[in-house]
């Protein structure tokens, strides 16, 4: 009867490591079940909170093969606006793009004219400026936090705001 017992137990204990390995790889698993975006699946044009191209794009950014990006401020709203974008170089690591930006996309020369509504809602436009890409004098390291991937619905959620992939072609936009 005292071998069956330590039998049992061996295999009592056995059953309880197996149980316990099965739990720690459950867990494992569960911590990493958000999918990291790949720099493949990265690469394209992402509009914030729209999935639909309209008259222009909204917010966005693009994200080139090479590890550029561009992010380009909302094109429907323009008014007095000077600054329309950045642009520098990105990696992902685990759930964070981090974005190295090295210049400004700016506005720069032209005229103040009276503008209607389409724009701006300030009443004002620029006009015969043009846009210049204008060199960091220190490059800015800027960490994004991604927390949500859906391939399926071709959606990302970066620091809290929801894009979705227009293109898988960065250069469509210009």
């Amino acid at each position: 009867m005292f071998t069956v017992r330590i039998k049992s137990f061996r295999a009592f204990m056995k059953m309880i490591l197996v149980h316990f390995c099965f739990i720690s790889i459950t867990q494992l698993f569960a911590q990493n079940s958000d999918e990291i975006i790949s720099k493949d699946s990265l690469v394209g044009i992402w509009q914030a909170n729209n999935s639909q191209l309209a008259a222009g794009l909204g917010d966005n950014y693009q994200f080139f093969n090479d590890n550029t990006f561009k992010y380009n401020f909302n094109t429907m709203t323009c008014g007095l606006r000077r600054l329309w974008g950045i642009s520098g170089n990105y990696k992902i690591i685990n759930n964070n793009i981090i974005l190295t930006v090295i210049a400004t996309i700016e506005s720069v020369g032209g005229q103040i004219e009276l503008g209607g509504a389409e724009e701006g809602e300030d009443g004002f436009v620029i006009v015969n400026d043009n846009w210049e890409s204008i060199e960091q004098k220190e490059p800015s390291i800027l960490k994004t936090n991604i927390t949500n991937y859906d391939p399926n619905s071709r959606s990302i959620t970066i620091d809290d705001q929801v894009f979705f992939k227009l293109s898988n072609y960065p250069n469509e936009y210009e």
